[in-house]
């Protein structure tokens, strides 16, 4: 069967464990069953004692905070990605009505004042925005996030938690058993959490405004699932709400940026299998983001999407059938805690300091499956970690430790053989063009489909302007500017 990545520590506790552990593997069965039409993608239980497994690592802080501040080594531009890594954001889908009687949905930055906002519908039939709330995302899409503690009153930093727990397991698991998971928030963030508390109490509703060339009128609230958008039914009543104020302003429970999700990773792992027309270096390397931009999988600016799609890749060049292992999931596989300095500029042993919460650093042998830790004073210090440093830098953010963190895919590859030879890896031609941002180091990048564009008969001048916007939208979480 499928395993969820934090194995069946949950299932477990439920009185529906059976039905728990079908689900989840019809689930993820179904998600790789989605993308068997590709000749070279394994299916994980198929796999025989021929496979071989192998991982591919990367830092979990921001590589897209770091081009768009210029980092390099200096500290102060690393401090200010590092507070920017914690800048929580959120938006809301508003459908637009126009005086045509078309419509179309539109994200805009939440404004309740403005009528801009999500709200469940109350049993009475209204929509408030005493209820408000908007899609929130934390600009940390390594598949790492995290969330600084503080003290109420005084701002000291008391603990930083860290997860990689996909946003599908803890859907699936409050929509199975919704006590089970308030229990289990509760226990992870030392908090009471009540299954009111992260489950939608009645349909949400978004707001519809008409658009003339002068003026915007607000049409009152419409419910969200009605329109014709490719949201999940989780915004109906009953349904787990991922952006509860437990997974958001008070804690991280789970991965909530937009692309930190597990069928990503299925899905960008499929289509890296495939055969790309490439052009690589002359030590015969493949650029790992002018492969992504050519594929059309993942996001550019990341470590993580490109370091998959290339690992995943190379294995199916070599004649493999590729997919990621069971338990599939993104997991922590390494925290270097060597900077830790106490107030004194002491360093600290890292049993003292780290709390490993769910998962195991040993889970099989060479592979570390941990998906939750915490980081802390050590028991009856009398500092909390603000006092201290980390490689020289403040802990007044989780920005310095998730640099030293790591995250990690484990993949499985099944070569082929005489007896079962693979199916023929026809060469594709790429989607689009690696397009490099002109001024910045490291650089951020841009897909842009040049020719295709020209085909159409676009004003060449318009390209720059397009791929500049495209470049805006990348740097600002997909906001136009």
């Amino acid at each position: 069967m499928y395993i969820p990545p934090p194995r069946y520590i949950d299932f477990d506790r439920s009185s529906r464990s059976n039905a728990l552990k079908r689900g989840w593997d019809r689930l993820i069965g179904q998600a790789i069953e989605n993308v068997s039409d590709l000749p070279r993608v394994l299916d994980p239980l198929k796999a025989t004692n021929n496979a071989i497994q192998d991982s591919v690592t990367w830092s979990g802080f921001p590589r897209a905070l770091d081009s768009w501040f210029d980092v390099g080594n200096d500290p102060a531009r690393m401090a200010a990605a590092h507070r920017a890594a914690e800048v929580v954001y959120r938006t809301v889908p508003v459908v637009v009505a126009r005086p045509d009687r078309s419509e179309q949905l539109a994200n805009v930055p939440f404004n309740p004042g403005q009528n801009i906002y999500l709200a469940p519908q109350r049993r009475n039939g209204v929509v408030s925005a005493n209820d408000a709330f908007g899609l929130t995302e934390r600009p940390q899409d390594e598949y790492l996030e995290w969330h600084t503690v503080r003290d109420p009153q005084t701002g000291a930093v008391l603990r930083i938690d860290f997860t990689s727990e996909p946003p599908e397991y803890w859907s699936f698991l409050a929509e199975q058993d919704a006590e089970l998971a308030a229990t289990v928030y509760s226990e992870l963030l030392d908090e009471q959490v009540d299954t009111d508390d992260i489950i939608f109490p009645g349909d949400v509703f978004c707001p519809r405004f008409l658009v003339n060339t002068n003026e915007v009128i607000y049409l009152g609230h419409v419910r969200l699932a009605d329109q014709r958008i490719d949201f999940p039914a989780r915004f109906e009543a009953g349904n787990y709400n991922p952006d509860n104020t437990w997974n958001t302003k008070r804690g991280a429970v789970h991965l909530i940026q937009r692309n930190n999700t597990l069928l990503a990773e299925i899905n960008l792992a499929a289509n890296a299998t495939r055969r790309f027309a490439v052009r690589p270096d002359l030590q015969a390397q493949i650029d790992r983001f002018t492969l992504t931009a050519c594929g059309g999988f993942g996001g550019l600016n990341r470590n993580s999407d490109p370091s998959i799609g290339s690992f995943v890749n190379t294995l199916a060049l070599d004649n493999h059938r590729v997919m990621v292992s069971n338990p599939l999931g993104l997991f922590i596989s390494e925290v270097q805690l060597g900077g830790f300095r106490d107030p004194q500029g002491n360093s600290v042993d890292r049993d003292e300091i780290l709390t490993t919460v769910r998962g195991d650093w040993n889970d099989e042998p060479g592979r570390a499956r941990v998906v939750r830790f915490s980081i802390h004073p050590p028991e009856g210090a009398g500092y909390t970690l603000d006092q201290c440093t980390f490689n020289d830098h403040a802990l007044d953010t989780g920005g310095p430790i998730a640099r030293k963190t790591f995250i990690a895919v484990h993949g499985i590859a099944e070569p082929g053989t005489l007896q079962n030879p693979l199916p023929d890896h026809p060469i594709e031609l790429c989607g689009a063009d690696l397009v490099e941002h002109p001024t910045l180091r490291p650089k951020l990048f841009a897909p842009v489909n040049w020719a295709s564009r020209l085909q159409v008969g676009v004003p060449e001048d318009s390209l720059a302007i397009d791929s500049t916007r495209a470049m805006m939208r990348v740097m600002t979480g997909g906001r136009e500017v």
